[in-house]
């Protein structure tokens, strides 16, 4: 993105202190790492308050839904790249079919890793 955009600086968030560990080892100029807040109302509006995104790219499968409520309510765009879903993550997940259709329409832009997983489905 950086080299396509030189003046971008962008903010890479983690849940995991092993992969922070990982991102903080290899970040390129302009990039900051902060870990995500608890996903949680209060710690959320206190990190959007403070960063003030132009856009949030989740990447991945997981997937916090009070963060990625409170972004879009905000008009932040959202979008979510390398989507996938195993087989067992898809029948745990439609169960709960409704709020992840509701989440996952909150995304302007969804790009699966694999055309044949079956996260389209659940967004049906």
């Amino acid at each position: 993105m950086q080299s396509v955009r030189p003046g971008l600086n962008v903010l890479l968030t983690s849940t995991a202190r092993s992969s922070a560990q990982v991102v903080g080892a290899n970040l390129s100029p302009k990039t900051q790492h902060q870990m995500l807040p608890l996903d949680g109302p209060d710690f959320m509006r206190r990190f959007l308050d403070h960063w003030r995104p132009d856009m949030s790219i989740w990447s991945e499968q997981d997937l916090w839904p009070g963060a990625i409520c409170d972004t879009a309510a905000r008009g932040i765009p959202l979008a979510y790249v390398n989507a996938r879903m195993n087989a067992a993550s898809y029948a745990k997940r439609s169960r709960f079919a409704g709020l992840y259709r509701d989440m996952l329409g909150r995304f302007a832009r969804i790009v699966a890793q694999d055309a044949d997983r079956v996260l389209s489905q659940i967004c049906s």
